[in-house]
Formats: C-alpha cells, structure tokens, sequence
C-alpha cells in the first residue's frame, strides 16, 4: 500500500516537471493546466501524510520533491517567457490576408496578444497601463464595427495597437512573408553569405544579408580570412546594408579573427514573470583564431536596414573601437528592445512576437542613439566611399 502511494506522489511530481518541456518542444497548453497539476501534487502529499503517520523519512523527501516540482511547474508556465512560444515548434502558416474571422475569434487573437504582452514584456513588469487596456478595447470594438473582419485587417489592427510602445522587435506578421525569404523550416537562403576579394585595392568585402549563424556563415569566416592571409589584404569590409538581423553569435564568430583580447557586448534585463533578471558585465573573453588573426582595418557598412543583429554586429565594432563604420546610422536605436519570444494566435494563425529583455548599447557613455558612421555618406554608395578611402 505505501509503495503504491508512493508511486502517486511521485508520478504527479514527474507530470509536473514533464509539462514545461512538452509545452516547450510538443505543443502548446493552457496555463491554468499547471496550478491544476500542481493541487494534485499537493492532493497526492496531503493524502499520503493522512495514511502513513509516522513515515518521517518518507514525508520529508517526498514534501521537498512536491514542493520543487510545483515550483519549477509554475515557474515553467507563469515566469519562463517561452510557455507556448514557437522556440523549438514548427511555424504553421497563416490563414489567407482576405479570409474572414468572427469578431469573437478576432478578439480571441486580440486577448491573446495582450496576454503575452503584459506576461513577457519588460515595459509591463509593474502590470499594463490602463490607457494601454483601453487601446486594446478600443481595438475590438472597431473591428466590430467594420463588417468583414480580414486577417489583414486584424493585422493592421494589432500593429496599429502595438505602435506607441516603440519597439519594432514586438509586431504581428503572416508566417508566409518571413519564410519566403529563406528554404523551409525557416533556414536561410544559399546566397545569405559571400566574400569576394580585389587584390589591387587589397580589400576583401563579406555580404552579409542575413545574421544566420550556421556553418555555411563559419565556413565562409574561414575560407575568406585564409584568403585575406594568403594575399596579404589589410582592409577587410562586412557589408550590413540589406541586413535585418538573426543571432548576434554571428558578430561573436567574426570577432574571433581580430586582435582583442575582450570586448564589450552590453548589459540587458531580462524580464521573467514577475521578476527582471539583470545580466553581467558585457565584458566578453574573445576566443580567437590565433591561425588566421587578422590585424589589418575594419569597416562596416550600414544603412537604415541593418537592423536587430546587424545593429549589434556594428555596434560591437564601433564601441569596442575594433573598426570603423561607413554608410548611414542604423535603423534602430543602440538601446532597445529584443530576445523575442514568437506565438502563433489561435484563430487567425499570425505570428506575434514579443520582447523578452531590454538592452543597453555596449558602449553606455555614449550619447548617440543609433550606431552612427565614422564615415557618413549615402548608403548605397557606402561601397564605393570606402574603395576610395583605402
């Protein structure tokens, strides 16, 4: 008999800590299932205390397993800002842009949205604005008042709702426009990499049009700083133009090729339910490529499109003095919001994407709120600009 309530207890206990990565990498659960899950790990303790008295040893393992399961549980659903994100899911495609919705379903999606914007952005870690509630409701009933209600409507609708937070990284998309750009399952295109190297201006140029880090990207890093070191070029140039960002490990991988010993990256809050997590530092031991170090000048080129990752891979160069930057400011301010967390919204299939952290620029004494160029010019002939300054 105690052997078999044993069992009880501990198999509610694994329900627990098995809900938080089937949520995470299977599909997506309501959280309310988990303050469910946790009172039945509490039941399964309270009744084993009630048929074994005196069982101390037992009690005493057993009520420190229930109590970390139901923590990590409700920490799982109510502080982890991936609960039914698309983090490790597969993105489904959005309905039709003129395919109608009822207004319930529309304010479904809409409920949805503020939702997760009030449970995972850091600008509501005190609780949502009232005048913010009210644009939602204002929102609704607008829709409502429109006749059809399209799915490009309701997209219009809630970027129209999300626009005075002023954060470009928290915005309402079809999954389609994203994976258009790229193979599916959302990798990049062949083409996201390339070098190409001119001995007689002893320059060699990386494009980058996307920040995808992936083996194709260290591969090239590889072949191009083998080529720059065999044909004795001093300028090296990344190309950030059309770049509108992926993971900053992209900046990270290139750095590894210059001649520092650390670097800055910046310090971020991350928001975490209730709680704002601050990070370290931002001091960053650079893990170099002794084999192929290169110690000639860098430049970057920018425009008003590098953006999110592209940003930072600039705003790692310019405020760790490592190179110098042509073109125009990039088009997003040093310190902003980002680490999104991605949902897709029940009724209609768009995706909503949220700030997770808020992140200051890596050089905090700075006065300039964008990665503003060393060398300023237009930026489509920010290539040519630096051919002749070399």
């Amino acid at each position: 008999m105690k052997k078999r309530d044993i069992f009880y207890c501990v198999a509610a206990d694994i329900l627990g800590i098995a809900i938080v990565p089937i949520n995470l990498f299977l599909f997506s659960i309501p959280e309310y299932s988990t303050i469910i899950i946790s009172v039945l790990i509490i039941a399964a303790m309270v009744c084993f205390f009630i048929k074994h008295k005196g069982r101390a040893v037992s009690k005493t393992i057993l009520s420190i397993l229930a109590v970390v399961c139901v923590m990590f549980t409700l920490f799982g659903a109510y502080c982890n800002p991936y609960w039914n994100s698309l983090l490790f899911k597969d993105y489904e495609y959005a309905l039709e842009s003129g395919e109608t919705l009822s207004l319930q379903q529309a304010k479904a999606d809409l409920d949805y949205v503020r939702h997760y914007l009030q449970k995972d952005h850091p600008l509501y870690i005190d609780g949502m604005p009232e005048e913010m509630r009210q644009a939602f409701d204002r929102a609704a009933d607008e829709l409502g008042s429109s006749g059809a209600i399209t799915v490009s409507s309701l997209e219009k609708t809630i970027q129209g709702v999300l626009a005075p937070l002023d954060d470009a990284h928290t915005a309402c998309w079809r999954y389609e426009e994203v994976a258009a750009a790229g193979e599916s399952g959302g990798t990049a295109p062949q083409s996201f990499v390339y070098y190409e190297i001119d001995a007689d201006k002893n320059l060699a140029v990386l494009t980058l049009h996307n920040c995808w880090f992936n083996e194709e990207y260290r591969d090239c890093l590889q072949a191009m700083f083998t080529e720059v070191k065999e044909a004795g070029i001093d300028n090296v140039a990344v190309d950030l133009r059309n770049n509108g960002g992926g993971s900053s490990l992209v900046a990270t991988e290139f750095i590894k090729y210059l001649d520092t010993e650390t670097y800055k990256t910046g310090t971020y809050e991350w928001r975490f339910g209730m709680f704002m997590l601050p990070s370290g530092d931002g001091i960053v031991r650079n893990e170099k490529n002794n084999d192929l170090l290169f110690t000639g000048s860098v430049y970057v080129l920018t425009s008003p499109e590098t953006f999110s990752s592209a940003m930072l891979f600039a705003q790692y160069i310019k405020d760790n003095h490592l190179g110098i930057i042509v073109g125009e400011a990039s088009g997003q301010t040093a310190s902003h919001y980002g680490e999104v967390a991605s949902f897709t919204l029940p009724n209609s299939k768009l995706v909503f994407g949220v700030s997770t952290k808020y992140m200051w620029r890596a050089d905090k004494e700075s006065e300039d709120a964008f990665v503003s160029p060393d060398i300023p010019c237009d930026a489509e002939s920010a290539l040519d600009v630096l051919e002749a300054y070399v």
